[in-house]
């Protein structure tokens, strides 16, 4: 990956600095993180501003909330007898093996 010079006033710099120490890691991380943090933000503030819209357009609103009520219990339909359902583990207790798959 590329890297590319960027200034930041002293004061940025140093805050960035103290987030880095207090995380452990360094500072381009760091700096990862918060843009990553910002991007994610900024997409759910879209994200909610656009369901304000459609909250307030009655008959659109209705269409949304008919289509979720039609998909609601379908997670799973079909796939009772998936020999990969590892709905009874939690994340933490699974992990990726070199092919990919998951494994207790």
């Amino acid at each position: 990956m590329g890297a590319t010079t960027v200034r930041v006033s002293a004061k940025a710099h140093q805050q960035l600095k103290e987030i880095a120490r207090a995380d452990g890691i360094s500072l381009t991380e760091a700096l990862n993180r918060i843009i990553e943090a910002q991007r994610r933000q900024r997409f759910l503030e879209g994200l909610s501003q656009d369901y304000a819209v459609l909250r307030k357009d009655e008959g659109a609103w209705q269409e949304e909330q008919e289509e979720r009520n039609a998909l609601e219990g379908t997670l799973m339909d079909g796939l009772e007898d998936d020999p990969y359902d590892f709905t009874g583990f939690a994340p933490e207790e699974l992990e990726a093996s070199s092919d990919g798959d998951l494994h207790e």
